[in-house]
């Protein structure tokens, strides 16, 4: 795999019928932008005029088609450069100011699971005999006799500082 400079001319010998700059690209016409297709209010179903530009006095009826009304966009305050866009939204009450979802459904009592200090240490078993098997078991054993080794070692030291504290004890009282 090559990387650096070379990777886009790999990709390009390797992909030619993509595109590196627009990734959707696989044929000419995907990159060319008409009129016909992307501007056309009659496919998107858009006005030629936004409603927060029109003033009306009004609700806007729409009662020819589906006898419903509008809100009246005068109630809106158009911020400059972004038509449409309320400056400070009304503020709406809802049920759930009143109660909290809590009260609704209760939140259910889950009993934690068990923490990864708390859980053992599973461990395989192989159960044919085979010379690996073998090989585990003894460096099991070793790993366990350097460890009882180390602790045997440790003890004694210990005993040896406690019998050297013992005979100081010891001469201090004959004295």
């Amino acid at each position: 795999m090559a990387s650096g400079d070379d990777w886009a001319a790999h990709f390009l010998k390797r992909y030619p019928e993509l595109s590196i700059r627009k990734p959707g690209a696989r044929a000419m016409e995907f990159n060319k932008a008409t009129p016909e297709k992307n501007i056309s209010g009659e496919d998107h179903n858009l006005d030629e005029t936004s409603p927060s530009i029109l003033e009306h006095s009004e609700a806007t009826a729409l009662q020819d088609i589906t006898n419903v009304t509008t809100q009246n966009p005068s109630d809106y305050s158009p911020i400059p450069d972004c038509s449409g866009i309320p400056n400070s939204p009304k503020r709406v009450e809802t049920s759930f100011t009143i109660s909290s979802p809590k009260d609704l459904i209760p939140i259910p009592k889950v009993k934690s699971g068990e923490k990864r200090f708390t859980r053992e240490r599973e461990k395989i078993a192989i159960l044919t005999k085979s010379s690996y098997k073998t090989e585990l078991e003894e460096a099991v054993e070793k790993l366990q006799k350097a460890k009882q080794a180390k602790l045997v070692k440790i003890r004694k030291m210990q005993l040896k500082d406690a019998n050297e504290k013992n005979k100081t004890i010891s001469k201090d009282k004959i004295k």
